[in-house]
């Protein structure tokens, strides 16, 4: 893990300029791609073309001519290699899928056309040859390791408002964070805890994933008073070590599954196409805890934390639509006088979750969703987010997930992960099809049916929504 941080070194998301990350340059798209720009900022003046780059990367369109490597005569199209043995097994839908549709399965990975991988192998990223196509990408650890998420949204906020430098911002579906390896954020904390003590919070170790790592920080509790402690003696350094802990203000008000249980959501995003930058979105499930919420208790951890891997349970995003429906039918006046009259209140949660994932790939899409050191000319990636609702219907984002469980039949909790998948092979196929014509546009697709389009990089296409959250939000009942 420490070489990895080491060769991911962050210091910007949205300056290429000071991202350290070695580059590829094995095919035809990386020359073209990336080496112009290099010589652009060598041999010009940089504010001028920063400005340039920036204002073009952020709110323009790619214009690039897209350079596509031919498949071999001997290679069969669509032809497909399981890095990991225990994928082919019975369980598995991607194999199961593939065959569905004719494609052959083969075992020397120098001869497929799709190539799977539970995780981001980084021995494969410049293995590949420029025809294939593989289910990961470089750079997922700038979005997937919190604390670089946490920083990574807060430059992009700044950039997106135009804020000169030393400004702060955050957007206001992210629950204020504290990063504890930057000394102002710890006596940002510090000074929280002594302006108002009944604040609850998470603190969070930054590598850690499946609701591991997490210990609740109650109002008034040992645990925060015992991390307090630990910030104040500047000897101490238990939660100051570089890329480990964030401590994230708990999200109260929130609302409840049948009015009794705390819950999550666990969305769907499918990067279609790197090159050009195309990312889908798609309806997810509900994570349950399975015992009775009390915000006034703090001693419960898995009152707190729905994850499925913490003994929460998965409901249909039909479920949870009833919940969310039921929520604005109790509170109809409340909430249509600032949603107004027309509003669904079903509709309006997924268009925030659509435009959260927008800011998402807009902050990093330099350092994540781009080519980088793939030889390949193309890519795909499916990927996940997390979300919490509050009883006002607005959504918070906990985090982006780039691990997904693709081999069991339950978890991803659609209809089931079998036709998910189906989908999402019938997406990538169709993308990879069209990839190999030069002139031939992405869009329409056939295959995009139970997705919604979010970021096309190949229109200009980017999805927004705009509304006005409550000045004031209610805390937890201590406060």
């Amino acid at each position: 893990m420490n070489s990895l941080r080491q060769r991911l070194q962050l210091k910007s998301v949205i300056d290429s300029n000071s991202i350290k990350r070695p580059v590829i340059n094995n095919s035809k798209r990386s020359t073209q791609k990336y080496n112009v720009a290099s010589s652009l900022f060598i041999t010009l003046s940089i504010g001028v073309v920063a400005t340039i780059i920036l204002s073009s990367y952020y709110f323009g369109t790619d214009t690039h001519t897209r350079v596509v490597t031919p498949l071999p005569s001997n290679i069969q199209k669509f032809s497909f290699y399981i890095h990991e043995p225990e994928w082919t097994n019975a369980r598995v839908p991607i194999a199961e899928m593939h065959r569905k549709r004719g494609h052959l399965q083969v075992y020397d990975m120098d001869k497929a056309h799709f190539i799977w991988s539970k995780r981001d192998d980084t021995s494969l990223f410049t293995k590949l040859k420029p025809w294939q196509r593989y289910n990961q990408m470089p750079g997922r650890d700038y979005y997937d390791e919190k604390l670089w998420m946490a920083l990574g949204m807060d430059q992009y906020c700044a950039k997106k408002h135009n804020l000169g430098k030393g400004e702060q911002c955050s957007f206001p579906y992210l629950p204020p964070s504290y990063q504890l390896d930057k000394e102002d954020h710890v006596v940002s904390f510090l000074k929280a805890i002594e302006h108002n003590p009944h604040k609850a919070y998470l603190l969070k170790e930054s590598w850690v994933n499946q609701g591991k790592g997490i210990t609740i920080l109650g109002p008034n509790s040992q645990e925060l008073k015992n991390v307090q402690t630990s910030l104040e003696d500047k000897s101490n350094k238990d939660y100051r070590a570089k890329d480990e802990y964030l401590i994230q203000e708990y999200i109260c008000n929130t609302l409840l599954f049948e009015n009794k249980f705390k819950f999550d959501l666990r969305f769907y995003w499918f990067i279609a196409s790197i090159d050009p930058l195309i990312v889908l979105f798609r309806d997810g499930i509900g994570r349950v805890s399975t015992i009775e919420y009390d915000e006034s208790d703090f001693s419960n951890f898995d009152m707190h934390v729905s994850n499925i891997s913490q003994k929460g349970k998965a409901v249909s995003w039909v479920d949870v639509s009833r919940t969310i429906r039921d929520h604005f039918h109790s509170h109809h006046k409340e909430l249509t006088d600032r949603l107004g009259k027309d509003i669904d209140p079903v509709v309006h949660v997924r268009n925030q979750m659509k435009a959260i994932l927008v800011d998402i790939i807009n902050a990093f899409k330099q350092t994540s969703f781009v080519l980088g050191e793939l030889t390949a000319d193309n890519g795909f990636n499916f990927l996940a987010l997390d979300y919490v609702i509050d009883n006002d219907l607005d959504v918070f984002l906990i985090e982006p997930q780039s691990q997904c469980k693709l081999d069991y039949d339950t978890e991803p909790g659609m209809t089931n992960s079998r036709n998910f998948v189906s989908d999402f092979i019938d997406v990538a196929v169709e993308v990879t099809e069209k990839h190999q014509l030069l002139n031939q546009i992405i869009f329409p697709l056939k295959s995009v049916a139970n997705f919604d389009v979010v970021y096309d990089m190949e229109s200009g296409f980017q999805y927004s929504y705009e509304y006005q959250r409550p000045a004031k939000k209610k805390g937890c009942l201590q406060e």
